[in-house]
């Protein structure tokens, strides 16, 4: 009896430490933290970028020029045997574009049709810009009186640069042009929005 009553105050001893260290791990027991891990890993160098060629452009559109209706059509091209235009910030390439103006008469016969390249409008260009900037579209605007008038935009072809300079183009009936430098509010009230 005494040796049961011994190895029942044994279990009861027990059974309280073991009890007291269920509740010393429970209550001391640390959450699991994620451990978040930061690599670097290198950048991959990206790829060089091939020669990036604008998207052609074609507008046709009627008027009444003078007593006779007219077809203008004007349409921009990407031209490989122009000299490439570089953006320096970005390293992109770009080739430069053409653009062509025809006037048609209303029995389809051309009437005027002149080839226009960023040579064209050189002297409307600052010296140290000319490299870096490309024809970026030419746009028919209306007829007035003996001329039609054309938009000019010239600047670095990159979609994301707002570095351009904009000419105000007259082309009269006998094919002579005249270029001088365009205040949009001038013409239409408000600022253009050119898509190049």
């Amino acid at each position: 009896m005494k040796l049961l009553k011994q190895f029942m105050k044994n279990i009861s001893y027990i059974l309280i430490g073991a009890l007291a260290l269920g509740i010393g791990f429970t209550s001391c027991k640390e959450e699991k933290k994620q451990d978040v891990i930061i690599v670097n890993t290198p950048k991959e160098a990206s790829k060089p970028k091939g020669t990036i060629a604008k998207d052609s452009i074609s507008e046709s559109q009627s008027v009444q020029w003078g007593d006779a209706q007219y077809t203008v059509k004007v349409s921009r091209k990407a031209d490989k045997t122009l000299p490439i235009v570089k953006n320096e910030e970005t390293g992109d390439k770009y080739y430069d574009n053409s653009v062509t103006v025809r006037v048609l008469r209303e029995d389809n016969s051309e009437a005027i049709s002149k080839t226009f390249t960023k040579d064209n409008f050189r002297e409307h260009i600052a010296k140290e810009q000319y490299a870096d900037y490309s024809l970026l579209i030419v746009s028919f605007m209306e007829a007035e009186g003996n001329n039609l008038k054309f938009v000019v935009a010239l600047g670095d072809p990159d979609d994301n640069s707002d570095n351009y300079i904009n000419l105000q183009m007259l082309i009269s009936k006998t094919g002579n042009i005249v270029l001088k430098p365009l205040v949009i509010d001038e013409i239409t009230g408000d600022e253009a929005d050119l898509d190049v």
